[in-house]
């Protein structure tokens, strides 16, 4: 399982189950709110709601089916995580080029990224020296803008 993972009702959208990476949940259930901790092992996750009751879900593929029947449904946004929603910055660009990945793809990684690059002088003349080609450092001053 990956965490943290936002699952939402199959039944009403509305309502959400947010796992995070500490082991704590917080959901979202008929206009209530509920925290607590959990417990993973294997496909079996046991939920500890705050004050005391207990539920046991089961996870298959994208859906986790809680102790009552009801179906969640992995959200697409967790799904994607952390380095789909990450923005993209210049020492990124050195891990890629560090990585010795192609020109072409650290190009295009850059123009599908949402983008937040330092295009000070000092901070070009770092990826200069930290191995970055001319053509990446255009897109990355291209970027910038």
């Amino acid at each position: 399982m990956r965490l943290p993972a936002t699952y939402a009702s199959a039944q009403n959208p509305a309502d959400k189950l947010q796992l995070n990476a500490d082991n704590t949940f917080s959901l979202q259930e008929g206009g209530q709110g509920y925290q607590g901790t959990f417990a993973a092992n294997g496909n079996t996750v046991e939920l500890n709601i705050s004050g005391g009751s207990k539920t046991t879900a089961t996870i298959q593929g994208n859906n986790l089916t809680d102790g009552s029947g009801q179906t969640w449904v992995l959200g697409e946004q967790s799904a994607r995580s952390a380095a789909g929603d990450a923005v993209l910055q210049n020492q990124d660009v050195i891990k890629l080029v560090k990585a010795g990945l192609d020109d072409t793809l650290i190009i295009a990684k850059i123009g599908s990224s949402k983008c937040q690059f330092d295009t000070s002088t000092d901070a070009l003349i770092q990826l200069k020296q930290s191995g970055v080609s001319a053509a990446v450092l255009k897109a990355v001053v291209a970027a910038g803008k």
